[in-house]
């Protein structure tokens, strides 16, 4: 479900029980039913980034966030998918092109 004209979205947990709510400019938060407030899982460091998307993973150990940065000066836009576990730790990245995944050679 999106929220907003594309400016957050929630995704239900495989297991019916936890949501993942996203917003652009904020992060990613997960909502337990057992807590009284949403836990924040992934924070934006800077004004150019934003989370675009995050997903769960089939067997809800893992979400898969769409991450990227608006370009700034010089600076290229850049993109990720990053993977990160329901506490917030980063358990791996795969780097995006305009052509989309990038692959080493």
């Amino acid at each position: 479900m999106q929220f907003g004209q594309g400016r957050g979205a929630v995704s239900l947990s495989p297991d019916g029980n936890r949501l993942i709510l996203w917003i652009r400019g904020r992060g990613v938060y997960i909502l337990d039913p057992l807590s009284d407030l949403p836990r924040h899982i992934l924070s934006l460091r800077r004004p150019s980034e934003r989370v675009a998307d995050a997903k769960w993973s089939p067997d809800g150990t893992r979400i898969a966030v769409l991450h990227n940065q608006r370009r700034q000066g010089d600076l290229p836009a850049s993109g990720s998918i990053l993977i990160i576990d329901p506490e917030g730790n980063e358990t791996g990245r795969i780097p995006l092109s305009r052509e989309g995944i990038e692959t080493s050679s």
